[in-house]
């Protein structure tokens, strides 16, 4: 622990990777284990980040078990529009806006060739006049 010490003593402003002395067996964990300090314990000194990633999980779950169940795709065109509307189904979902109306609208806009219904959302009108938040 000395040579922790001895690190962060010389170094507490700069930038400069830690190194352990080659002799040590545990250079390697605890050498990485300060590299990535920072990123680790974010979640403790930042209002708002979560210790876990259960929600980039569960915005994927729906993609990763559609593949598993169809086999994937068998061109890359396949892959594309697979893509396209699993990013169009997660939008709607987080949306709380219902899908199928989504598709079914956008289906009939290409066949009458007018434009494609926004996945953007939809801003209620109340929300544009109110005063915006004062930072603490």
């Amino acid at each position: 622990m000395d040579a922790v010490k001895a690190h962060t003593a010389s170094n507490e402003s700069s930038n400069a990777p830690f190194q352990w002395p080659s002799k040590m067996p545990q250079h390697r964990s605890i050498g990485l284990y300060l590299l990535w300090y920072g990123a680790l314990w974010t979640f403790v000194t930042t209002e708002g980040v979560a210790p876990t990633n259960n929600a980039a999980e569960r915005a994927l779950r729906r993609a990763v078990l559609w593949r598993r169940r169809s086999f994937g795709t068998q061109s890359a065109e396949g892959s594309i529009f697979a893509a396209r509307l699993l990013t169009v189904v997660t939008t709607l979902r987080q949306q709380e806006r219902d899908v199928l109306d989504y598709l079914t609208d956008a289906c009939a806009a290409h066949l009458t060739g007018t434009p494609s219904p926004s996945l953007l959302p939809q801003v209620q009108p109340t929300t544009l006049n109110a005063p915006l938040p004062v930072a603490a």
